[in-house]
């Protein structure tokens, strides 16, 4: 077959998957409050599936060990922090069209939600965005225009949040994915990025919630 078909095929699947991921996010972000985890399992679930379609098996070619479970908690724990003094500016500097109750709002979300699935819906949306955000998207923009992938994937990531009509959301996602950008681009290790994602998930939403 032709390079130049390959090549359209290849846009194809990645246009197609990108808006089913784009697709299931939004439905994830506007059904009502009270099935958002059946729908956040169902997103970051399909988020996985397509970016194994796409890509396939990354995990294969990835060495397991406790160096990058090492930096994948410590990028999490500076992410925590960077959250940390940006829910400060929130609470004292009055910015515009940025409150509190977005923040309890976000938190709203898995409020009655049992630790247990909690965790596993925590699990799952750190495989599956980092799966298909950074090992898939970020890689096929990396290719083309090197370091600015990482930043490039954080708004479109950011741009598809705007669907929850909380400003809140879009700006963390723009903070949280340049990090885990920057260090998948530097370490290609999706690994520790999937260990930082849910670390901070566990850190944010569980362990020490931000008020």
């Amino acid at each position: 077959m032709p390079t130049g078909t390959n090549t359209d095929l290849k846009s194809g699947k990645q246009l197609a998957a990108f808006l089913i991921v784009a697709l299931t996010m939004i439905e994830m972000f506007t059904i009502p409050r009270a099935y958002f985890v059946l729908g956040s399992i169902v997103s970051t679930s399909v988020m996985a599936f397509v970016a194994y379609l796409v890509v396939g098996d990354l995990f294969s070619k990835l060495k397991f060990s406790g160096l990058r479970i090492a930096i994948g908690a410590a990028t999490a724990v500076l992410l925590y922090g960077i959250f940390f003094l940006g829910n400060l500016a929130v609470m004292n500097l009055n910015l515009p069209g940025i409150q509190a109750t977005n923040e309890q709002t976000i938190y709203g979300l898995f409020s009655n939600v049992p630790l247990p699935l909690l965790v596993i819906v925590l699990a799952l949306d750190a495989i599956g965005f980092e799966y298909y955000f950074r090992g898939n998207l970020q890689q096929q923009f990396s290719n083309k225009i090197g370091v600015g992938a990482v930043f490039l994937v954080a708004v479109i990531d950011a741009a598809i949040h705007i669907s929850t009509l909380n400003p809140l959301f879009p700006a963390t996602v723009i903070i949280a994915d340049s990090v885990w950008g920057l260090n998948y681009y530097f370490t290609k290790d999706l690994y520790s990025n999937i260990v930082s994602h849910f670390v901070w998930d566990l850190l944010i939403f569980v362990v020490f919630p931000i008020h």
